[in-house]
């Protein structure tokens, strides 16, 4: 039987190894976010309105807002 990946020991390794706990393997940074609203594109390489380049979107703070429509950060899907 597979372990649950959200044992407590689990959690921990999982976390040390920088993995997805459903996946197991690397979690990669997605490099450009897609506002739902307006289309605008985060890209982390570039940064954004009072965002540094380099900032992963995940660190973005939580009360970012688009830059073009004022949409959420919740608002912002993986760009394809």
């Amino acid at each position: 039987m597979r372990e649950n990946p959200f044992t407590s020991s689990r959690a921990s390794e999982v976390q040390r190894r920088g993995l997805s706990p459903i996946h197991d393997r690397k979690c990669e940074t997605v490099k450009e976010m897609m506002c739902t609203i307006c289309g605008h594109i985060y890209d982390h390489e570039k940064g954004d309105a009072g965002i540094d380049p380099g900032i992963p979107f995940e660190s973005v703070p939580a009360d970012w807002i688009c830059p073009i429509c004022g949409a959420a950060k919740v608002r912002f899907v993986p760009a394809r």
